[in-house]
């Protein structure tokens, strides 16, 4: 399916969607953790600076008074020991693709949810000028039966009820003329606007779609799906959170480095220098549990995220199969449609020769008329069925077109 009215509308999402851009948020925030706990793996230089001013007075002496400049380097650096640093940062590397995995699967499911809104503005656009379509007929047909009234060859009945079908039609056209503005409403919010925001709307057909697509392995999902993505690399990261904590319960080695220059006079202030190199191992004695329990804690968040993924996974290929059979069937049910349509067709061209030589009265020639406008109606709508289940479809093998977006703002 390729438009480029829907491509558009969808592009503009990307960027405007407000869960989408909530999903891009997350990102950076994912980004800056990331960089933050990399930041570990590495030493943390910090420099100080002072001056102060010391004053001395003993009993039949004069007040005595220096001053103390000094400037200096401290470097703290802890040995990784046990693989906790690199642990947390395997962690937060794979928290940081899971998010971008997350944006994946929030434009994929906007981009879903504006094609169907598109696709049912059409139908109901479409469905509304079958409406017009039929007025105009039964209107005509009205005149024709008025004439016909003149001539005594109609009766008053026969007005009446051409005169109920066209209330019929105005009546069926209301709450058409209402669902459509609501789905351009729908259709604003998911653009990020306003209700009143101006869409342009100009696809009047329906676009073309190929046959039903074979449904590939359902091991094809796992690398196709953004959101199974998300789930395994959760589950992975939170095999390195175990290795955090564990290591977390062992020894610490931490290395101190300072490097100190001092003087009585600012001009002289790197004359006088200190070095210190000290290297301290700490570790848990007693915590109340406190270690223990974490363990505990992030082997039981492991359990969920497995319970996660592989609700992901199944309910992946579950939305697969439900999104074929559905277009089979909506497919067969338009097939049903046609021919009742087309039956109706002949039947009302047979009722509408036979009430014009006077062989039958009106009802056969209104019912008819009426089935028409219904199964014309009805039509629309499973086409738009057919092609809403592919969207569907579409939406629940995934895919990788949407690795390369990026918003617009970086």
């Amino acid at each position: 399916m390729n438009s480029t009215e829907l491509n558009k509308l969808i592009d503009m999402a990307v960027n405007e969607n407000f869960t989408v851009l909530e999903a891009w948020a997350r990102l950076e925030q994912a980004k800056a953790q990331a960089a933050k706990v990399g930041s570990f793996l590495y030493p943390d230089v910090s420099v100080n600076a002072g001056a102060a001013e010391n004053r001395q007075t003993t009993k039949g002496s004069d007040k005595v008074s220096s001053t103390n400049y000094s400037l200096g380097l401290l470097v703290n650096y802890e040995i990784d020991l046990w693989g906790k640093i690199s642990a947390a940062d395997n962690s937060s590397r794979l928290q940081l693709k899971a998010s971008r995995d997350d944006v994946s699967t929030a434009v994929m499911s906007i981009a879903a949810q504006i094609a169907e809104t598109w696709i049912n503005l059409i139908s109901v656009s479409r469905q509304e000028e079958s409406l017009k379509e039929q007025l105009v007929i039964n209107k005509k047909l009205f005149e024709l039966i008025e004439l016909r009234l003149k001539h005594a060859k109609a009766s008053s009945l026969d007005l009446y009820q051409q005169q109920q079908a066209i209330a019929a039609i105005n009546t069926a056209m209301i709450p058409i003329a209402a669902q459509k503005q609501l789905l351009r409403h729908q259709l604003a919010l998911l653009l990020g606007k306003p209700a009143n925001y101006n869409i342009e709307f100009k696809q009047k057909k329906f676009p073309l779609i190929s046959d039903i697509p074979e449904p590939g392995l359902p091991l094809d999902l796992l690398s196709m799906r953004p959101d199974i993505r998300a789930a395994g690399l959760r589950l992975k990261a939170s095999n390195w959170e175990i290795t955090v904590a564990k290591a977390d319960r062992l020894p610490a080695l931490k290395l101190t480095a300072s490097h100190t220059y001092s003087s009585n006079e600012f001009s002289t202030i790197f004359d006088n220098w200190l070095m210190n190199l000290a290297a301290n191992a700490a570790g848990p004695v007693f915590d109340a549990g406190r270690r223990k329990n974490e363990v505990k804690r992030v082997k039981a968040v492991v359990d969920e995220r497995l319970a996660v993924y592989r609700q992901t996974v199944i309910t992946a290929i579950k939305e697969v199969e439900d999104a074929l059979v559905k277009e089979k069937h909506d497919r067969q049910s338009l097939t049903a449609k046609q021919q009742q349509l087309l039956i109706s067709q002949k039947t009302v061209k047979k009722a509408g020769s036979r009430y014009l030589n006077g062989l039958n009265d009106y009802l056969p020639v209104l019912r008819e008329q009426l089935n028409i406008a219904l199964f014309k109606n009805s039509i629309i709508k499973a086409q738009a069925d057919i092609i809403i289940s592919r969207i569907q479809l579409q939406k629940a093998v995934g895919g990788s077109w949407t690795d390369k977006i990026k918003p617009e703002k970086q």
